[in-house]
């Protein structure tokens, strides 16, 4: 409770600043936002957006070498279930596969708003050439 209420404040501090002009406080706060939310830190937060991984799990992912999104999504059920154990709760291989497409899920969202985002400087660079 305490830790969703101190990431709900640093969210709140962050949007002030931003209000009041602070970008660079903003950017700080906002950064350590997802760190509070997940009492966790920098390296292993990427792992926690993944659906059905919590610390405890993205620790132990990372420390196996799992350590981007990308890794997650082209692991074998079978690698999750030898590296993460006990981790996985009694469904352990069925488990394993949620996070898998969780993860797979999560890359390819990753790509579709980096493709976007790629249309669209385009467009804008062809519209000044063009001018």
């Amino acid at each position: 409770e305490l830790q969703s209420i101190a990431a709900s404040f640093a969210s709140m501090v962050a949007q002030f600043s931003r209000n009041v002009g602070f970008e660079d406080l903003a950017s700080l706060v906002q950064s350590l936002t997802g760190r509070i939310a997940n009492g966790a830190r920098s390296d292993i937060l990427p792992l926690c957006e993944i659906p059905f991984v919590q610390v405890k799990r993205a620790r132990e992912m990372f420390r196996s070498g799992l350590r981007t999104v990308e890794d997650v999504a082209s692991a074998k059920p079978h690698e999750l279930v030898r590296m993460l154990g006990n981790l996985l709760g009694p469904t352990g291989v069925a488990m394993a596969k949620k996070i898998i497409q969780g993860a797979q899920m999560l890359h390819r969202r990753r790509l579709v708003e980096l493709a976007q985002g790629i249309e669209i400087s385009i467009e804008e660079e062809d519209i000044e050439m063009l001018s």
